[in-house]
């Protein structure tokens, strides 16, 4: 079997991570993989598919189909932005073309929603085509996808598709359609054996890590730790990912504001390795994106055996309550408390709490569930 994977970033965010591993899994069981990508600065995750025996076939653009409204002079742009859009989308329409024709895949897989040309040409072509539905698009990015959404939620029913939550399939109105699978991404080996916990440091601290940006919920998590630390001085909050830099700034100016500039350290970019180990270290893992697609770092936190206080909303709130491990907040005031029940519980409290969690994520999450799934997937489609 064949499969042509179309992504629209080499950035290594959630959906770039889960697709490798995917293909790792895809290829190690004999399978032909030709990619399309974006040319961009970092290609080191293109370099990787390439020593796997992947054919990788570069792209100036490919274009995303969302626009912002935001703004008298965007509102103003918008006539233009779209004409450029469109002449963007129909060079991407041709190459992408040139290149299915010449490989003749068994299946196309776009690996975002928000790139549809995947989709044109495999109707043109008669070839199928597997759309994996990531994001929420208007809620998550507050994007739209052209020209409307009700016009790419009827491409999306004559596609397979895969969503990463059951939350997106109903947003999408794809729960009763039998072409639309939930398929979770996947996070981690279930065999992965985590950094061993050190015990609780002279410094416990709470752990953030996800793109620093607005959309994240980090400024409520910074204001909740205010409340917090008034009465936990020897407490701490360790914020991992890469992101806007005047945004992190403006959050480094509030926490000076705060007079918590001390006890909030920003990180910076980190491997996975190093996450994990700051992870399993932590108190807790906090999540305070308004609206996740899946969220990644949850269910990654659950299957190492770390509590998660996460915002009660989209895939954050679909995975605690299968998994049930951790705590979900509404607010800033219920952030704070959770943050005290967690500090009040002992190391062995935390592990008990934690155990039937673990196990559950294990079964959702793992990288072997996720591949069995989508190889399953491709072998129906197929026949």
């Amino acid at each position: 079997m064949k499969i042509l994977y179309i992504i629209h970033s080499c950035v290594m965010g959630g959906a770039t991570i889960s697709l490798a591993n995917l293909i790792k899994g895809v290829r190690a069981i004999g399978n032909e993989v030709a990619i399309v990508y974006p040319i961009e600065k970092d290609i080191s995750v293109i370099k990787e598919f390439e020593e796997l025996g992947c054919k990788c076939f570069c792209l100036k653009r490919i274009p995303c189909t969302w626009y912002f409204f935001d703004g008298i002079k965007n509102k103003i742009r918008l006539p233009l932005y779209i004409l450029k859009l469109l002449i963007e989308k129909r060079i991407f329409y041709y190459q992408l073309k040139k290149i299915i024709m010449k490989e003749n895949p068994d299946i196309i897989h776009t690996n975002v929603g928000v790139v549809h040309e995947g989709f044109a040409v495999a109707r043109k072509l008669a070839i199928p085509h597997v759309w994996h539905l990531r994001e929420y698009q208007v809620k998550d990015f507050r994007g739209h996808p052209f020209p409307f959404m009700w016009y790419f939620a009827k491409k999306l029913k004559r596609s397979y598709t895969v969503c990463i939550t059951k939350d997106i399939q109903k947003y999408f109105d794809l729960h009763d359609c039998s072409k639309s699978f939930t398929i979770y991404d996947p996070v981690m080996s279930e065999n992965y054996m985590p950094a061993k916990k050190k015990g609780m440091s002279n410094a416990p601290y709470f752990f953030v890590a996800n793109r620093i940006s607005r959309e994240k919920g980090i400024e409520d998590i910074i204001l909740a730790f205010y409340d917090f630390y008034k009465n936990n001085h020897f407490y701490k909050i360790l914020i991992c990912g890469f992101g806007d830099e005047p945004y992190i700034n403006f959050l480094k100016e509030k926490c000076a504001k705060l007079h918590i500039e001390n006890a909030v350290e920003f990180l910076g970019y980190a491997s996975s390795k190093k996450v994990y180990e700051l992870m399993c270290n932590s108190r807790a893992l906090i999540v305070g994106s308004y609206n996740e697609g899946f969220g990644r770092m949850t269910a990654e936190a659950n299957m190492l055996g770390v509590p998660v206080i996460g915002r009660n909303t989209a895939g954050t709130k679909e995975i605690l309550d299968q998994t049930a491990g951790g705590l979900q907040f509404f607010t800033i005031n219920d952030l704070v408390n959770k943050m005290n029940t967690i500090s009040h519980m002992t190391e062995i409290e935390i592990a008990d709490f934690m155990k039937g969690a673990k196990a559950k994520a294990k079964d959702l999450f793992s990288n072997e569930q996720h591949i069995n799934k989508i190889i399953s997937l491709y072998d129906a489609i197929v026949k």
